[in-house]
């Protein structure tokens, strides 16, 4: 089984408690919000983060890694356990640091459009969470970023999560009959994978450079599902399903900054394991 595997808050946690040193204690100054008891520590900090160096980042060459901050952006979505506060904020970073993204990489006007307006409102709502002061430059922790994709290199470091998320994972049948209520959230979608072309709704033909589009048929006789993949994350599973079918077990979610009323089974990939 070949698994690709995306950060999640552990590292971070590690990250926090081992950083002693001048650079990587700068206190996260937001005088005019506190941080509610809802939101851990470590999601607090590594969302302002997140959120400073996708508000920096003005594309060309700069220190902050855009790829390496969508990704590890992403993997947040992955962390058990999160409360509504939690999965609130982590979601606008997510939109905020996306956002970036496709106004930066995407190609062609229309998708760089989209990028701009999606990171607009991702930035309004971080900032409604955590406070304009928080987004401050003079906060950024450059190592913490930097350290932090370097121990995602580790999957041994956080493979205990395997056996929880197998206990208590959403099923793509609990989704498609109520997909309203579980945008945002990870589920599984297992079955026969083959490329595809299908681009539509809140999915269409503006982030095919971007995304590849595989149809899943489930193994439960439940209905299929078109899974989007990011081609540079899932580059080996692209140029193994060039020669064929082959076997998945997909952790998606239906962002709700993406999902359009009436749309069909239509996810994005977080993590799969194929073979």
């Amino acid at each position: 089984m070949k698994k690709i595997l995306l950060p999640i808050l552990l590292i971070m946690q590690i990250l926090l408690a081992c950083s002693n040193n001048d650079n990587n204690n700068i206190a996260i100054k937001s005088k005019s919000v506190e941080r509610p008891l809802e939101i851990e520590q470590v999601t607090w900090e590594a969302s302002i983060q997140l959120a400073i160096s996708a508000n920096e980042y003005k594309g060309g060459i700069s220190e902050i890694d855009i790829i390496g901050l969508k990704t590890t952006a992403e993997s947040l979505k992955g962390f058990v356990k999160q409360t509504d506060a939690e999965q609130k904020l982590i979601n606008a970073v997510d939109q905020m640091v996306n956002g970036k993204y496709q106004s930066i990489m995407g190609s062609g006007k229309e998708i760089q459009n989209k990028g701009v307006k999606d990171f607009e409102v991702g930035r309004e709502n971080v900032v409604s969470i955590v406070g304009e002061d928080a987004l401050n430059p003079g906060n950024l922790r450059k190592d913490f970023i930097k350290d932090l994709g370097k121990e995602l290199k580790d999957p041994k470091k956080i493979s205990y999560i395997d056996d929880y998320m197998k206990e208590n994972r959403l099923k793509a049948r609990d989704v498609q009959f109520d997909m309203e209520n579980n945008l945002d959230k990870n589920f599984v979608v297992e079955g026969t994978a083959t490329l595809d072309d299908y681009y539509n709704y809140g999915f269409g033909n503006e982030i095919e450079d971007i995304y590849f589009c595989a149809r899943v048929v489930p193994d439960d006789g439940s209905d299929s599902w078109y899974l989007y993949f990011e081609r540079r994350s899932f580059k080996d599973l692209f140029e193994a399903l060039k020669s064929g079918s082959i076997y998945v077990s997909a952790t998606s979610e239906i962002p709700s900054y993406k999902y359009v009323k009436g749309q069909g089974n239509m996810a994005q990939v977080r993590e799969v394991e194929f073979k």
